[in-house]
């Protein structure tokens, strides 16, 4: 490598550190814009250059010192992961007024960094995830234009600064993986936070009674925390949100209704399906694409009925665990009100009946529930669980029925000893 004068973008394979013939080599660089390092860790003269914009380090997976200073002042992107930043260079990450992301994931020293970037007008991405991090500083509370903060797995922290309704332009925090026991009240006034993520935040309790007011968000995890329910606030049928993913934890319980959540492409539940109560209002979430688990309801006024009707109008579906089938009295007649013989795009299929004692007329009856639940053609992989019956539907060994069925699943089907016709499906790769 000789002339590099024209080179604007380069990637660094470097074992065993940096060459001495690196640094004179690139002195004359001085149109490079993107640096990609691997396996090492590299600066260029700052005189030469001034155009640099992004450094990066690829497959960082152990931890490097950096004892250079930051003296890039267009530079846009900086990686420093799994980096341990000396305290004499911590400051000159102030003069970086041009930075736009910051990324300190599994860092050392990290917070002595973090007190120096509140003139950081332009950061729009901060992650320190992973890293040795006790307290979020009160110098990222100043980054008013902010979008994303990761402080995902950083175990030394738990609990979040008062004033962080401050950071009016946040849309994407991740706390999860913390040891945060409760939010200030402040996180409410974010009002253009859309994604909100705090799995595996163990010591989590609850959710602030006005998190409702925060109508742009779209996503919200709460799998593996202590939170047991949703403030009324984010399913009250007077307050609209924009809702688009929502994964609950297995303390969590279902709201009441849901009627409201109508931009919701993904519902998940982590909890005990037999003891939870499918909330009301799904038959509106036409926008639904992942449903784990629907759980069927008998419906008190008419034994004969259920609520799998509810399913019918759900034709954006990619995949779905219906779960309860026993709930579901009428047969194939009832069964068929699903429709799921008409989601072209349900791709997985989950079936679930709870064991109950196996009485001839409920076998019969099972039988004809599963066969009124005829899937679309386009289905690739389904799976029954506890189904009581003797024998599968017709359909299930029909290649005009299943032409491109990849996978075919049976758990705890224990009357049923009968597969016939299962080698006339095209496509079966898994039984």
């Amino acid at each position: 490598m000789n002339d590099v004068s024209q080179i604007r973008r380069l990637q660094l394979i470097m074992e065993g550190g940096v060459p001495n013939t690196v640094p004179n080599v690139l002195s004359n660089a001085k149109k490079l814009r993107r640096i990609f390092c691997q396996e090492g860790f590299f600066y260029p003269s700052p005189l030469s250059n001034k155009h640099l914009r992004v450094v990066h380090r690829l497959g960082a997976n152990s931890l490097k010192t950096i004892s250079s200073p930051f003296k890039f002042h267009h530079l846009r992107y900086l990686d420093l992961s799994y980096s341990n930043i000396k305290v004499v260079h911590a400051t000159s990450i102030s003069q970086l007024y041009n930075l736009q992301t910051l990324n300190l994931n599994h860092g050392q020293s990290v917070e002595e960094l973090l007190n120096h970037i509140s003139s950081l007008n332009n950061l729009r991405h901060l992650d320190f995830s992973s890293s040795d991090a006790k307290v979020v500083p009160d110098s990222v509370m100043k980054l008013t234009n902010l979008q994303a903060l990761d402080i995902s797995g950083c175990t030394g922290i738990s609990v979040l600064p008062i004033d962080i309704g401050s950071l009016q332009n946040l849309s994407s925090l991740n706390i999860s993986e913390t040891k945060i026991t409760e939010l200030p009240d402040s996180v409410c006034s974010i009002y253009n936070l859309k994604r909100f993520n705090f799995m595996f935040c163990k010591e989590l309790k609850a959710l602030p009674s006005k998190l409702g007011a925060l109508t742009q968000l779209r996503s919200l995890n709460l799998l593996d925390t202590r939170i047991t329910e949703l403030p009324e606030s984010l399913t009250s049928s007077n307050n609209y949100n924009k809702l688009e993913i929502v994964s609950l934890g297995y303390r969590c319980k279902f709201p009441k209704n849901i009627k409201n959540w109508v931009e919701l492409k993904q519902l998940t539940y982590d909890g005990e399906t037999n003891r939870a109560i499918m909330p009301r209002g799904i038959e509106m979430l036409t926008c639904m694409e992942v449903l784990t688990p629907y759980l069927v309801r008998k419906e008190i006024s008419n034994n004969s009925t259920s609520s799998i009707q509810e399913l019918a109008n759900l034709n954006s579906l990619r995949e779905i665990w219906i779960m309860n089938l026993e709930n579901v009295r009428g047969g194939k007649i009832e069964a068929e009100k699903a429709k799921l013989k008409h989601k072209k795009n349900i791709q997985y299929l989950f079936l679930r009946w709870e064991p109950e004692q196996e009485e001839e007329d409920e076998l019969f009856a099972a039988t004809m529930v599963l066969e009124g639940l005829q899937p679309h053609p386009n289905l690739e992989s389904l799976s029954i669980q506890g189904f009581p019956g003797l024998k599968p539907p017709k359909w299930m060994g029909s290649s005009s029925c299943l032409p491109n069925l990849v996978e075919l699943n049976f758990y705890d089907c224990r009357s049923c000893g009968n597969l016939v016709a299962l080698g006339q499906l095209p496509c079966l790769r898994v039984l």
